[in-house]
């Protein structure tokens, strides 16, 4: 983490002279800035000599780039991969390997555990009281046609696309009939009765040692996918915080460790077979520095692995994990998952902007405000509403502060 540091305190403009600088693109908010360059010495001492140099990377749209020497004097993983058809199904390799924790492991054990592994399994997080109440609360839940972050049934998108559809005689395509993601969960209940998953240890205890004190929650939602949903045909990764695809042999040896940036929760709401669409992870992809190329279905010989949980499970994964989503092959399950997204505040008014972007109006309750009462229509605003902050314990408050109305 020193190192990092260091190696971090030279992306500043502020040090440098005009002929110094260097304009770059951060892939993960678009954002041009000035850098200035990291010096080669700093880059030997914190990955050992030869092993890093600074370029404008070329594939990431020219953000910086950690390139290491000749990819095959490193690793094995950086051998061309043979890349799969654009419609070929993702290989899947098995069940993952699920590890509880052990009898008295604290939080900082699981975060450390979470941060080597890239995943950590919480087998009974949820009471089957706690599931049963979300499982009736996502489906009454109706998606904010206002709202530019739901997806799935009921939004402007899936409107129009089904109107589209029937004007042609076509079948409108799944997403818009059997997808639905309600954003801002704590945000959609006056009664505040979503709160207590902000913070429900041992999930937001994990997510607080691992990012320390400024830990922000970025993200909470209620995803419904129903029988018919298709498989996706590439992995990816939520949020990449160092692209240095040719730093790998300092990554697996531990000479380089990437801090977690951006950590999700996903807590399942039943029991998930293969035919219910179950999450895959590539393990210890989290170590490739960089994200899957297109038609790559595996990482230095492991494949995409299923998370094959029961009801109440929950299970963390950091931002740079390569996962991917498979079909619903029943013909009358839904799949039901909550996810929480935790983010340091340093990245959380970029990385957020993914998760909740703002409206141009600035908030969305004020504008689409329905009819049925105060709270109108589904409200996913970007900020708390009044009545809600009202009811938040001083840790939700501060998991939530970058929502605060300010009223």
């Amino acid at each position: 983490m020193r190192r990092l540091r260091a190696v971090g305190a030279h992306l500043s403009a502020t040090s440098a002279s005009d002929d110094e600088l260097l304009f770059m693109r951060f892939p993960h908010c678009g954002e041009v800035r000035q850098v200035h360059p990291i010096p080669q010495e700093l880059l030997d001492r914190s990955l050992g000599p030869g092993h890093g140099t600074v370029t404008v990377g070329d594939r990431m749209g020219g953000a910086f780039a950690l390139r290491g020497p000749s990819v095959a004097a490193e690793t094995e993983e950086e051998q061309p991969t043979p890349e799969a058809a654009p419609d070929a199904p993702l290989r899947v390799d098995g069940p993952l390997a699920l590890q509880p924790p052990v009898t008295g492991e604290a939080g900082g054990d699981l975060a450390r555990r979470l941060e080597d592994d890239g995943l950590l399994y919480l087998p009974g997080a949820l009471t089957p009281e706690q599931v049963t109440s979300l499982i009736q609360a996502m489906d009454a839940a109706k998606t904010d046609p206002g709202n530019p972050v739901d997806s799935g049934i009921g939004t402007l998108a899936a409107n129009r696309a089904i109107a589209a559809a029937e004007a042609a005689g076509e079948a409108p395509d799944w997403n818009w009939t059997g997808n639905k993601g309600v954003m801002s969960w704590w945000n959609r209940f006056p009664d505040g009765q979503m709160l207590q998953y902000l913070d429900l240890d041992p999930c937001c205890a994990v997510a607080e040692a691992t990012l320390g004190a400024d830990c922000h929650l970025i993200q909470q939602k209620g995803w419904t996918t129903g029988p018919g949903r298709p498989a996706d045909r590439q992995l990816h990764l939520d949020f990449l915080p160092l692209y240095c695809p040719g730093a790998q042999a300092a990554l697996l040896e531990g000479r380089l460790r990437v801090p977690i940036a951006l950590i999700t929760a996903h807590y399942y709401l039943e029991d998930t077979d293969m035919d219910l669409g179950p999450t895959l992870f590539v393990p210890g992809s989290h170590l490739s520095g960089r994200a899957p190329r297109a038609g790559e279905h595996s990482w230095r010989g492991k494949g995409a692995r299923a998370a094959l949980v029961n009801a109440g499970d929950c299970l963390m994964f950091r931002s740079d994990v390569w996962h991917a989503s498979t079909p619903n092959l029943t013909a009358d399950r839904t799949r039901h998952i909550m996810q929480v997204h935790y983010c340091s505040s340093l990245l959380s008014h970029r990385v957020g902007s993914a998760y909740q972007p703002r409206s141009n109006e600035g908030d969305w309750h004020s504008s689409h405000d329905g009819g049925d009462g105060p709270w109108g229509s589904p409200v996913a605003s970007p900020e708390s509403e009044p009545a809600i902050e009202k009811k938040m314990n001083a840790r939700q408050a501060r998991l939530l502060a970058g929502f605060s109305s300010g009223q």
